[in-house]
């Protein structure tokens, strides 16, 4: 690979961070690795950046320009993005991949996004048990009140108490904080 082939590369992207540089020169030196391009790429542009045959428009990330263009960089190049988290703008270091400014948007929302995953979970689990609530809408009778106190005095979870009942589990628990309030005011 020659410097000649990345100046072509470059004339063709115009406004290029490295990593699209090299993505752009892997379909035809491909075969010489990844790492060797990149190493190729990143020492022939920063030697021209000595030489002013490129100009850094963006310090992080790192975006380069051809003098020529080095003005309107942001209009040509056009990967400002908003974060949906902070809702700062942001220029993608990978292209489309990003989708946040920094790693630490991007672990608020994964956990965010597992927050919902696991309460989606839980109602789909509590609600299996739903569904085989014969006694759904019924009044509570004297013998399920008993029941139930003491069902949760040997430690059975609301959901397990639910399917011996015959009742949602959403009943079962507001029938057990009505029950706690009553003997706490007595």
């Amino acid at each position: 690979m020659r410097a000649s082939d990345i100046a072509i590369a470059m004339d063709k992207l115009k406004v290029f961070q490295i990593n699209e540089l090299v993505d752009h020169l892997m379909e035809e030196w491909g075969f010489l690795g990844r790492s060797t391009v990149k190493t190729k790429v990143e020492s022939t542009v920063y030697s021209w950046l000595k030489y002013k045959t490129l100009v850094r428009v963006n310090k992080e990330p790192p975006i380069f320009a051809l003098p020529d263009y080095a003005d309107r960089w942001r209009e040509l190049y056009g990967r400002e993005k908003r974060c949906p988290v902070c809702g700062k703008t942001f220029y993608s270091r990978r292209g489309s991949q990003d989708k946040y400014c920094s790693r630490k948007c991007y672990e608020k929302a994964k956990a965010k996004r597992r927050r919902a995953d696991t309460r989606r979970r839980v109602r789909k689990y509590l609600q299996s048990a739903d569904q085989a609530a014969v006694n759904k809408g019924k009044p509570w009778t004297k013998e399920e009140v008993r029941k139930l106190v003491e069902l949760r005095k040997e430690g059975k979870t609301l959901r397990e108490i639910a399917l011996l009942l015959g009742r949602t589990v959403y009943a079962v628990r507001w029938k057990a904080k009505t029950l706690k309030e009553v003997s706490n005011a007595h």
